[in-house]
């Protein structure tokens, strides 16, 4: 009997929490220390510097926006963006400095070899999977909102699954056809 009134008031939060959410922060805690375990989680299985820095790139830029929120009042225009921006760089740039692998690209635009558009231009694998997990961070409440707009409804968690969805979708691209 008391087992069954556990199990009954268990499920009644749990029920209660899915479909009474009031409010969702795209970049909670919870966001930045799932993008940031992926990481971590990723290079025990061998997976490519350069998928695993779009997981660093997402935890980088959810911790931005995260702390970014804590500073109450605004000192200086553009704070928000310059805090977000300083946070990606000071978490970014001393990993790929630790990790020294990178990917080439070939640019050929014409002209002779070696002039400004027919080069061979190499860039860290780390910042460049950075890159693209901050762009899918920054842009993934934006199309959560649109997908809101257009079928006017909404999912608990909806940004949330929006972003790990795509972090998945682009380190996966990105293992499967860089070298």
């Amino acid at each position: 009997m008391f087992g069954s009134l556990i199990k009954k008031i268990g499920l009644s939060i749990f029920l209660n929490q899915i479909l009474f959410v009031v409010r969702t922060y795209a970049h909670c805690p919870l966001c930045t220390i799932g993008a940031g375990a992926v990481a971590v989680g990723a290079s025990y299985f061998g997976i490519k510097d350069v998928a695993i820095g779009v997981y660093i790139g997402a935890f980088a830029t959810a911790l931005g926006f995260w702390s970014a929120r804590l500073i109450k009042k605004t000192y200086i225009k553009y704070q928000k963006e310059l805090i977000i921006a300083l946070v990606f760089v000071l978490t970014v740039i001393p990993v790929s400095q630790i990790v020294k692998s990178y990917i080439p690209f070939y640019v050929n635009w014409g002209g002779d070899y070696g002039s400004i558009f027919h080069r061979t231009y190499i860039i860290n694998s780390i910042f460049f999977g950075s890159l693209i997990g901050a762009v899918i961070m920054i842009t993934s409440p934006w199309l959560s909102r649109k997908i809101k707009e257009r079928f006017s409804i909404s999912i608990p968690f909806q940004t949330m699954i929006i972003i790990f969805l795509l972090l998945i979708i682009a380190a996966l691209t990105l293992q499967l056809t860089i070298e």
